[in-house]
């Protein structure tokens, strides 16, 4: 098992042990993205673009609340990042207690109150008609899972930290292919539809929940989890919400965003949101690619924060910079010629495979851009500021995308200006993020050299 330790980290090259920090994560989320496109495509295959487009309306929905606690889990791996840092073996133990216990009581939550406002989340989100009760039926079953989707994604935070990625990496692909064998018997042998999809994604949910889980409490050292620290710690609980809520919100704020775009989106009539919906695979594949790497470098810089080395820490920085740039020249180079053949397996219209190639051919090329976002705001997440993460994102990703929306989607309403709206929200949240994270830097080095 390749795995990247806390102390090589801290001494090795920065750049070799990213990318086998990362390539787990890389693969991991690739995969993912992979099996649920295969849930579209199963679903265009044996259904009609009705049900295509319903399992889509949940897009920005699923998307909110994934990212949600994806972010809230970020702290568990800044926290214990930094504790490995400062070699404070006690404090790794009681953050991995905390997060742990956290993750059960805020699924169990977010499960109840979803399946009380699925219908009403997908009404506000402006849901077409013809299909809002498939779209109720998938969102109420995936809402079942949620607790399984809080515990892995806290598991995997704390073997981050740790350096291992690869296990967490290796039970979303179990998952994966459990899911796609899920799907091909309830939807294609039970005729089960939206409803079998929901079941084999909830399914392969909880495997990855248990596995990641079993792996934590089995594993050697401080980041075990132990029956001792398994407890809410008052000053651990206090960080993981001071640091996770402005993550996970700030992470959310993409999808948040996503629902004032649904009305335009849907305007545009069920030909656009289809194709929308099925070129929206090939976002995800290039979004996940850059969040895996962000992913990487952000457990680096926390724990380089806490060992107070910013000379290492500024190095990840441009280096996750350029990495950002080389991965999204691949990924024009690799996805783009076989475009068209892919979105023709979803749909059996060529006038939605059109819309959807003309849209891929804008976005992937130019979306190393959000690679360039996340390094940026990572800094400020390294560095105990989330507050301030989360404050740019509101306003450059939320507030100027709802003022563009208002003003000039009114004036040129076309696809054209609503695909432009994506990259200048990533570009003017990365510009200003980058400001503050050379202030902070410059602070902290004269913070350091004054205590010296």
């Amino acid at each position: 098992m390749v795995k990247v330790s806390p102390a090589e980290i801290e001494k090795g090259p920065i750049f070799k042990n990213l990318i086998i920090f990362a390539l787990p994560l890389l693969i991991m989320n690739v995969v993912q993205i992979l099996f649920n496109t295969i849930d579209v495509a199963i679903i265009g295959i044996f259904e009609d673009d009705a049900s295509v487009t319903a399992v889509g309306s949940n897009g920005p929905i699923i998307g909110v609340i994934t990212s949600l606690f994806i972010g809230m889990s970020v702290a568990s791996n800044i926290l214990i990042s930094r504790a490995f840092g400062a070699k404070d073996e006690e404090r790794v133990g009681k953050l991995v207690g905390t997060s742990i216990y956290l993750s059960l009581i805020t699924g169990v939550i977010f499960m109840a109150l979803g399946l009380l406002i699925a219908k009403p989340l997908l009404v506000i989100t402006d849901c077409l008609p013809e299909v809002l009760p498939l779209a109720e039926l998938y969102l109420k079953i995936y809402f079942l899972g949620i607790p399984a989707l809080t515990i892995y994604n806290f598991c995997s935070a704390i073997l981050r930290a740790t350096g291992d990625t690869f296990h967490p990496m290796l039970y979303i692909i179990i998952g994966g292919v459990i899911n796609l064998f899920g799907n091909v018997i309830l939807v294609a042998v039970f005729k089960m539809g939206v409803s079998g999809v929901a079941i084999a994604t909830v399914a392969s949910q909880i495997f990855s929940a248990i596995a990641v889980l079993i792996t934590v409490i089995k594993q050697k050292g401080s980041s075990r989890l132990q029956k001792k620290y398994f407890r809410l710690y008052k000053e651990e609980v206090k960080q993981i919400i001071f640091i996770g809520i402005p993550c996970g919100i700030q992470s959310s704020l993409f999808g948040i965003s996503n629902l004032v775009i649904n009305t335009v989106k849907n305007s545009f009539g069920l030909d656009f949101v289809t194709a929308f919906t099925i070129s929206v695979n090939y976002d995800n594949l290039c979004a996940v690619m850059f969040d895996s790497i962000s992913v990487a470098s952000l457990t680096f810089m926390s724990q380089f924060y806490g060992s107070k080395d910013l000379q290492r820490l500024k190095k990840t920085v441009y280096l996750t910079i350029v990495l950002s740039v080389v991965v999204g020249a691949i990924l024009s180079a690799v996805l783009l010629p076989f475009a068209g053949l892919v979105f023709s397996i979803m749909t059996k219209s060529s006038e939605v495979v059109e819309i959807a190639v003309s849209r891929s051919l804008f976005m992937t090329p130019i979306y190393c851009i959000i690679g360039f976002m996340y390094t940026t705001c990572n800094v400020l997440k390294a560095f105990g500021k989330s507050t301030t993460s989360l404050i740019i994102g509101i306003v450059f990703t939320c507030l100027f995308r709802i003022v563009y929306v208002e003003t000039i989607m009114k004036i040129y309403r076309t696809y054209l200006a609503l695909y432009i709206l994506y990259p200048l929200s990533w570009l003017l949240t990365g510009i200003v993020a980058g400001v503050f994270a050379v202030v902070l830097l410059k602070k902290e080095k004269k913070k350091i050299s004054q205590f010296n």
